[in-house]
């Protein structure tokens, strides 16, 4: 009984093993029933076999513990099978992961090219909208130019013929006056001379008609003497009274001319603060644009206004230290040569002092106004002195040059570098100076108004001005003030030669 299930264990173990053979091979079908049957005739000629070789005991065991040991082999075989296949469902799960997260990565990246793509669309739109915005502020600010330009020039148009009309009425009133004077007197003189020739008559005609019997003669001559004295008189007067009204008449023609003169300089102020205004209220980058531009600007504005009132001269900078005799040598020629100088006036920022006016000595302006016509580019020159604004306005000197007069400019060697270097005018540059250091240190001494320490402040500045006046050579004659006759005589021999003044 017991050989007989030994038997058939060992042919369900042999027919298991063919099996699982044929499974781990992958054998086709047709295959797979050719060694079944092949292996069913091994089977059965193995069980012939083993029938016969079972009855040894041996064997018998042998062929026992080979099945087991095939039997045990077969199920390691299926477990690292079992894990085999785990293992391919694992990094199957990877791989789907992977490729879940590859496409994901794709997804994210195609979304934010499109997002960039959407950015830069917005970005070329915008600045497409700037851009246009900014054609548009050229375009307002040129027009506003072009208006303010128009203004302008009607304004210097007006100003001037005002100016020659109320010339030419004041120029013919005090010719009038002249020869109205001139009549008024020899008439006088001549009906004086008459008087007195009919009084000296009247005498002799006494003498000889004293005594006559009534007197009619001597009582009508008397008579008709009186009276034309009385009318010589009443003349007297009203000759008077018309030379008050003529001097009336010219002193109100002067007021009116001050008052065009004053209105022309407010219109002037008007579209200056026009012009601020508008700087002050586009933004940061149109006050950038219009910084850039507007020194140009006003340069083709006031070149392109026609000259109209005699000969253009160049102004004169006079550059020297303090003490070098600048005031000196303005005085005496503004004061000899009146009508064809005008002296520059400074704007500053700094406190007006005791006696000081504005318009007289200098233009005070508050800081911020000030530096707003720096952006603008309405100062020749300027510099910041202790804390304090100093500046030449190019519109005050163009406008004395525009009328016929030589503007003098009393400034440092600074400023005249900025004005030669800007090119906006063309200048004659004179620099006066002393003999020597120590002839100015003495000369500044003199004035008794130096403490030491601004004593050696302004001589070390004179030292420091000369060498620079060296280094940009820009100057056409120095005047040395040795002695104050003979540098007036050489400065105004000098000025007059420049300016063909006869």
């Amino acid at each position: 009984m017991d050989q007989d299930e030994d038997q058939q264990e060992y042919q369900d173990q042999v027919l298991d093993n063919a099996m699982s053979r044929n499974e781990i091979q992958g054998s086709s079908p047709g295959s797979k029933q050719l060694e079944r049957n092949q292996s069913n005739q091994f089977t059965l000629t193995k069980t012939s076999n083993m029938n016969i070789t079972f009855q040894d005991p041996a064997i018998k065991a042998k062929l026992m513990a080979e099945a087991k040991q095939e039997k045990e082999q077969k199920r390691l075989q299926m477990l690292q099978m079992e894990a085999r296949i785990k293992k391919l469902q694992i990094e199957e799960e990877k791989a789907k992961k992977r490729i879940n997260d590859a496409r994901k990565q794709q997804q994210f990246i195609a979304q934010m090219k499109e997002e960039k793509i959407r950015k830069q669309q917005e970005k070329q739109r915008f600045l497409e909208e700037m851009a246009q915005k900014e054609e548009e502020n050229k375009r307002k600010i040129l027009e506003d130019r072009l208006k303010q330009k128009e203004i302008l020039m009607k304004s210097q148009h007006d100003k001037f013929h005002t100016n020659k009309k109320i010339s030419e009425e004041i120029k013919e009133q005090k010719t009038r006056i002249k020869q109205s004077i001139e009549t008024g007197k020899m008439s006088y003189l001549e009906e004086k001379q008459k008087a007195n020739v009919e009084k000296r008559d009247y005498v002799s005609n006494d003498k000889q008609f004293k005594a006559t019997i009534k007197g009619n003669f001597i009582a009508s001559t008397e008579k008709a003497y009186h009276e034309k004295i009385e009318r010589q008189k009443q003349e007297a007067l009203e000759y008077e009274r018309k030379m008050k009204e003529l001097e009336q008449h010219e002193q109100q023609l002067l007021s009116r001319l001050q008052k065009t003169q004053q209105m022309e300089n407010s219109e002037f102020q008007k579209l200056r603060a026009m012009k601020q205004q508008q700087n002050g209220s586009g933004s940061k980058k149109n006050q950038i644009d219009s910084v850039n531009s507007s020194y140009q600007t006003r340069e083709k504005d006031f070149q392109s206004i026609k000259e109209e009132n005699g000969k253009k001269y160049k102004p004169l900078v006079l550059v020297g230290p303090s003490g070098a005799g600048k005031s000196t040598l303005t005085k005496y020629i503004m004061d000899k040569y009146k009508g064809l100088f005008e002296f520059s006036i400074s704007s500053t920022t700094r406190v007006p002092r005791d006696g000081e006016e504005n318009g007289v000595h200098y233009y005070f302006m508050k800081r911020p106004d000030f530096e707003q016509e720096i952006k603008t580019g309405d100062f020749l020159e300027y510099n910041e002195v202790h804390g304090n604004y100093y500046g030449t306005s190019k519109t005050d000197v163009l406008e004395v040059q525009k009328h016929g007069k030589i503007c003098i400019l009393d400034i440092d060697v600074k400023g005249a570098r900025d004005v030669h270097k800007s090119g906006v005018v063309d200048c004659n540059y004179v620099l006066v100076t002393t003999p020597s250091i120590d002839e100015l240190r003495n000369r500044l001494e003199a004035r008794g108004t130096e403490t030491e320490e601004s004593l050696n402040k302004r001589v070390g500045n004179a030292e420091a001005e000369l060498k620079m006046a060296q280094e940009i050579g820009i100057f056409q004659k120095t005047l040395i003030n040795d002695t104050q006759d003979q540098f007036i005589k050489d400065s105004e021999a000098y000025i007059k030669k420049i300016y063909g003044i006869q």
